[in-house]
């Protein structure tokens, strides 16, 4: 998410490249910066052997490909520990999602599992270590500031309607921190749209220093992948 922000400025902290479906649940993100495969296929790696068709980590990885005739489509890929498998696809413009389809008895992917062009290149995606799919898409707030939210951005790739809960832990009443446990501060539905359809947070606001941010959602019509930003402003205080 966003890091190195100043006091007393406004902020858009991105939401890019999510799978979102019609069971609510926290949005999940691409680690790092955000390379697209822009029309070619891909290749999926672990750091670890023991992911692997018969391992005790990762034995398939479910890859959700967003193609270039604009559909959604889902591919299983065997895993085959530190040895690259290719996708033996080329007509991938995005991946919005992946997590791991089945697992041995560790349960969890033993090793950092890589989505990356193929023959070693440009990494797109990575599902870190016993995570078993993307990173929740998580923002917390810089010290001796404030943040108050006031607009979401977003597009829908698939033109859905998307229900978006906006995330924090921190109880929304007295504005108290509650580390770990989060409740809604926020709620809207944001209509079919093209980029740059904006929908005002209804309610005002006030996220504490030190108070993590995150966002639910769910598809009212199907999954989708969805794109945009979470728009708002640091206060000092």
């Amino acid at each position: 998410m966003a890091q190195g922000l100043l006091a007393g400025s406004r902020v858009s902290i991105p939401v890019k490249s999510l799978l979102v479906s019609t069971t609510r649940a926290d949005v999940r993100s691409i680690a790092g910066a955000h390379a697209k495969p822009g029309g070619a296929g891909y290749e999926v790696v672990s750091a670890s052997a023991a992911d692997a068709s018969a391992g005790t980590g990762a034995r398939t990885v479910v890859v959700a490909e967003l193609t270039t005739a604009g559909a959604i489509r889902y591919r299983t890929v065997t895993m085959n520990g530190t040895t690259a498998v290719a996708s033996g696809v080329s007509d991938v413009e995005d991946i919005p999602g992946a997590w791991v389809g089945t697992a041995g008895s560790g349960l969890v992917n033993a090793g950092a599992i890589t989505i990356r062009g193929v023959s070693a290149g440009t990494t797109y995606a990575q599902i870190l270590a016993a995570e078993n799919s993307l990173s929740p898409c998580k923002f917390q707030v810089p010290a001796n500031t404030v943040f108050v939210p006031d607009l979401v951005e977003l597009e829908s790739v698939n033109d859905d309607v998307i229900e978006l809960w906006l995330m924090a832990d921190m109880n929304p009443e007295t504005g108290a921190l509650n580390a770990g446990v989060y409740q809604a501060i926020a709620s809207m539905i944001c209509g079919r749209g093209a980029p740059g359809v904006w929908t005002p947070i209804g309610n005002e606001v006030v996220v504490p220093a030190g108070a993590t941010l995150k966002l639910q959602a769910k598809s009212t019509t199907g999954t989708c992948s969805i794109a945009g930003a979470i728009h708002g402003a640091i206060v000092p205080v």
